[in-house]
């Protein structure tokens, strides 16, 4: 997995702010150029986002079909991707659920609408039930909460590569985990402040996410299977028969 991430290494440069005005939250951290083996940069995957003009849209990553480095790396790492998106479901089944009936609607083509005209052939290799997935390369993650999210909501982080130390700090509730590659992390992103420090060597993080007004907007569109989901409890996990 890792090694199909370092294959992305112009589209991470590319992705990193090209003026010199003032620096967004979500720009800063990123480590110098020249000083990791794969370029900082962050990519996202979404077939139903907002853009830069707040207009639903499908992200420039799945667009291309089938040489653009990102649709390679979607093909690549299918598997694994999948894999990721099945922990989703463990930790969260309804919620899942949920995003599974989306994922479904785009990749049997049900879904026909502005938003999803230009996906073409790559609908049937988003790999995740959420409506997004962002890959973050070699970045410092400062204490944030994410503001487009919904409380009750999951993000599930798994970090990679080539370090030591890492570690996860959540002060709001007083811990910090243990964060080296391999990890993985559900973590109600909007509701708990997070962060992450700068570790030696290389590492990426992929963060499954979901944006409320995006399902919000897709349901308006498209009959999906959904009711408003509060917070995730031990009853319904044994419930579902996840034990």
């Amino acid at each position: 997995m890792v090694t199909n991430i370092h294959q992305l290494d112009d589209v991470f440069k590319k992705s990193l702010p090209k003026d010199l005005g003032p620096v967004k939250a979500r720009d800063k951290g990123y480590k110098p150029l020249g000083q990791t083996t794969t370029s900082p940069g962050h990519i996202p995957f979404s077939p139903c986002w907002f853009n830069t003009a707040n207009i639903l849209s499908v992200s420039n990553s799945l667009r291309g079909w089938p040489d653009a480095p990102t649709v390679r790396y979607l093909r690549n790492d299918h598997e694994s991707l999948s894999l990721l998106g099945a922990v989703f479901a463990l930790i969260h089944p309804q919620l899942a659920a949920i995003g599974l009936s989306v994922l479904r609607g785009f990749q049997q083509n049900l879904i026909r609408t502005s938003v999803t005209k230009n996906l073409g052939p790559v609908r049937l290799l988003y790999p995740s039930p959420s409506t997004a997935f962002s890959i973050i390369s070699n970045r410092e993650s400062h204490l944030h909460r994410d503001g487009k999210g919904y409380s009750p909501y999951y993000d599930i982080l798994t970090t990679l590569g080539d370090y030591t130390n890492g570690r996860l700090e959540v002060p709001g509730i007083g811990l910090r985990f243990k964060y080296n590659p391999g990890t993985i992390v559900g973590i109600c992103g909007k509701a708990l402040a997070h962060g992450v420090g700068e570790v030696d060597g290389d590492r990426f993080c992929l963060v499954q996410y979901f944006h409320r007004r995006v399902l919000d907007v897709i349901t308006e569109k498209y009959p999906i299977s959904r009711r408003e989901q509060e917070w995730m409890t031990q009853n319904e996990l044994i419930q579902d028969g996840y034990r």
